[in-house]
């Protein structure tokens, strides 16, 4: 008698994943590549009477199977086997079998040494699904996944993996016996998945909350290594949080942020220096605090701790190292003029950083900003061909899913370029995301009812409600964005 278990393939008698075989006696084969026939022929050779059959689920690698369960090649068959005695780990039904401690350890040691592999995200969506699972069972398997994973997690480019993987691991903290470690575990999930994904998504009051719950928690067990980065998440956070018109309307609101993201940003350096942290940390601080005091305008300054990130910033390359680079040249850029030639050696660098720049996601999203800024500062000069590392970002913010980026890049051309003042105005209480839609949607539509140069010249309340309907399909697009990344 044979029954199907739970799998990606159901109802067709196939599947395309090897599949578990759990016989009466206890013992297991997993056959390879994998196809119910596969399956059934290699049973049969085995002379198994009584089978459960189960498809293994999409993205777990065979070999993770072997190891965990003490399974070894058969040489005559294109199969796994218990051999000499099966593993009492096997002595489970189905749903435990997947859900099982050793699975999960083998998966996140193949994750660890796969980091570029092309399954990777599959291999991760199953760990996401079996670590779940598991949770119930073991209550203390997810407290540290987060921060075993960190790195492998972002660099896969999926936001709703480092959310799920982060949340969990917050979760996971709360119901064990809490010690300093566990807590310190919550607050790194917190601060570097939950806050991190909120930032680039464009939600940075709720990151600025996840970042202040960080802090509480830090504080609570003094893990003065787990506040520096905290407070250096928040420095960058809120000058963020004053570069954003909708979040920070009036200028006083703005020099506010500013300043309260230069005081995270000195405890922060104050912090990694008393726990003797390293010294690429300490010049991340102050490079971060450098681009929150050139925001406010102070140039001089801000030259000043750029040039003291650089004596410790000695890997130009580094994440930190090239932001810092990015910094130097819009520094140097707004202590030009246009005829200076020294103009031409900042676009040349920034086009040496985006050829020279490495791979994974973090890097990706610095070159993303190396050519939107080469586009900014070229747009300054005649006859430039700005229009191509613009178009550049757009695609590479794109491929990114950074959506609130590359609006805000694309509401830059659009102001300088054809959006009146009034308009530009009222919207500025929206996302970047609700005004290039809304400003988008409102142009097309006023351009086919030819009524676009009268439109120009509306103020006010009449202005107010011509908007309101495309402001309103900008809100709502959003909504269906945020729901296809969470």
């Amino acid at each position: 008698m044979v029954a199907e278990g739970p799998g990606d393939d159901e109802g067709d008698g196939t599947t395309q994943a090897a599949g578990p075989s759990i016989h009466a006696d206890h013992s297991i084969v997993i056959v390879k590549p994998g196809s119910v026939g596969d399956v059934m022929q290699g049973l049969g050779e085995a002379r198994v009477e009584d089978v459960v059959l189960a498809a293994l689920p999409a993205g777990l690698p065979g070999d993770c199977w072997a190891k965990a369960f003490r399974l070894a090649e058969d040489p005559d068959r294109s199969t796994w086997v218990v051999s000499p005695e099966p593993d009492p780990t096997i002595r489970l039904s189905y749903d435990q079998l997947v859900a099982s401690r050793p699975l999960q350890e083998e998966l996140i040691a193949w994750v660890l040494n796969h980091g570029r592999d092309p399954s990777l995200t599959r291999v991760l969506e199953s760990l996401l699904r079996l670590s779940t699972q598991l949770i119930d069972q073991s209550k203390a398997s997810a407290t540290d996944l987060f921060r075993q994973l960190e790195n492998q997690l972002k660099d896969s480019g999926r936001f709703d993996l480092v959310l799920s993987f982060a949340n969990l691991t917050a979760h996971a903290c709360q119901i064990v016996a809490r010690d300093a470690y566990i807590v310190e575990l919550e607050a790194q999930a917190r601060t570097c998945g939950i806050s991190w994904v909120y930032q680039r998504t464009g939600r940075l009051a709720e990151a600025e909350a996840e970042l202040n719950r960080s802090e509480v928690l830090n504080t609570q067990v003094d893990c003065k290594r787990g506040l520096a980065f905290t407070m250096k998440c928040r420095g960058r956070l809120r000058r963020l949080l004053a570069e954003r018109s909708d979040l920070s309307p009036l200028a006083s609101d703005r020099l506010a942020q500013l300043q309260r993201s230069v005081d995270d940003l000195e405890n922060a350096r104050r912090l990694f220096r008393e726990i003797g942290g390293s010294i690429p940390q300490i010049g991340e601080s102050i490079s971060l605090m450098a681009r929150s005091i050139f925001v406010a305008g102070d140039i001089e300054r801000a030259s000043k701790l750029a040039r003291e990130a650089g004596i410790l910033l000695i890997n130009p390359w580094s994440k930190s190292g090239l932001d810092l680079w990015l910094l130097r040249c819009e520094i140097l850029w707004s202590l030009t003029s246009p005829e200076d030639l020294r103009r031409l050696e900042i676009l040349d660098d920034l086009g040496k950083l985006v050829d020279g720049i490495g791979v994974g996601y973090e890097l990706s999203e610095i070159r993303a900003r190396a050519l939107g800024l080469k586009a900014r500062l070229m747009s300054d000069e005649a006859d430039s061909k700005w229009e191509e590392p613009f178009e550049q970002a757009l695609e590479l913010y794109s491929t990114l899913e950074l959506e609130h980026s590359r609006s805000e890049l694309k509401w830059w051309r659009y102001v300088s370029n054809d959006v009146p003042d009034a308009v530009g105005t009222l919207l500025l209480s929206e996302t970047p995301f609700v005004r290039v839609h809304a400003w988008e949607s409102y142009r097309s539509q006023n351009e086919v009812d030819s009524m676009f140069q009268m439109n120009r010249e509306l103020q006010g309340d009449d202005l107010k409600e011509l908007l309101r309907p495309h402001v309103q399909a900008g809100r709502a697009a959003e909504a269906v964005a945020s729901g296809r990344v969470f």
